[in-house]
């Protein structure tokens, strides 16, 4: 068996934050998954100590020993493991990521990779010059609420709970900057612009603009009706043939 890496401090931190624990009680071991070396997959094992927590009003009575500079807590890879999986999973999704990571020899299951995913800090955005609104739905048929993204950088800026004028008024007003808005024809988020970024222009993004199209030919199909089908049945009508004397 070889060789585990061991702490060289005989002392443990509590996690809550208490003055570190001395007294030794027993050792584990742990692996933990490493970046693949040569093609082949790589497994670091530790030595894990475990002490005794003294300070009485401290709900813990077992501290174990922790590694931060080489590997999280209670994680099973490490870090330069979760930092290369993280692109991998916002590159690829879970699926596709596992299938990816699998064929580089790199350890990482669906689900851990998604993990790092969500554990990932969000990234601090800029109001936007363009800015796109629209609803979506937290549950599908019985609450809705609005998204707005970025149209020139086209990553999402902000979720909104509700789809309601008030609330679009008031983060348009916290975030101001924004010159267009591209909206859906909802008389909601055109009266929130008004209120909240009167000087932006609002304009009907692509599919609205050919869904009126759409129901304006619809109207207009509908109004001459009569008239096409009396055109449609005249171009079917059979022509009549004069008869020929031959005399």
């Amino acid at each position: 068996m070889p060789r585990a890496l061991s702490h060289r401090r005989r002392s443990a931190v509590c996690p809550s934050g208490q003055p570190r624990a001395r007294a030794g009680h027993r050792s584990y071991r742990r692996t933990v998954a490493d970046v693949p070396r040569a093609g082949a997959q790589l497994l670091v094992p530790l030595q894990v100590r475990r002490c005794f927590c003294r300070h009485a009003p401290c709900p813990r009575r077992m501290v174990a020993e922790r590694f931060p500079t080489l590997v999280p807590g209670r994680g099973r890879h490490r870090r330069g493991v979760c930092s290369a999986l993280r692109p991998v999973g916002f590159a690829g999704g879970g699926r596709a990521g596992a299938r990816l990571t699998r064929a580089l020899g790199v350890p990482g299951s669906l689900r851990t990779i998604l993990r790092r995913v969500h554990r990932a800090p969000l990234p601090t955005l800029a109001a936007p010059r363009v800015m796109g609104l629209d609803e979506w739905a937290w549950r599908r048929g019985r609450r809705c609420g609005t998204m707005g993204c970025d149209r020139e950088r086209h990553p999402v800026v902000d979720l909104l709970p509700e789809r309601t004028a008030p609330l679009v008024a008031q983060w348009l007003q916290a975030h101001p900057g924004v010159e267009i808005v591209c909206r859906d024809r909802s008389g909601l988020y055109a009266e929130g612009i008004r209120q909240g970024a009167p000087q932006a222009i609002q304009v009907v993004d692509r599919f609205h603009l050919v869904q009126n199209l759409g129901d304006a030919l619809e109207r207009l199909f509908l109004r001459y009706r009569r008239d096409l089908n009396t055109l449609d049945a005249s171009r079917n009508r059979p022509a009549a043939f004069m008869p020929v004397n031959d005399n």
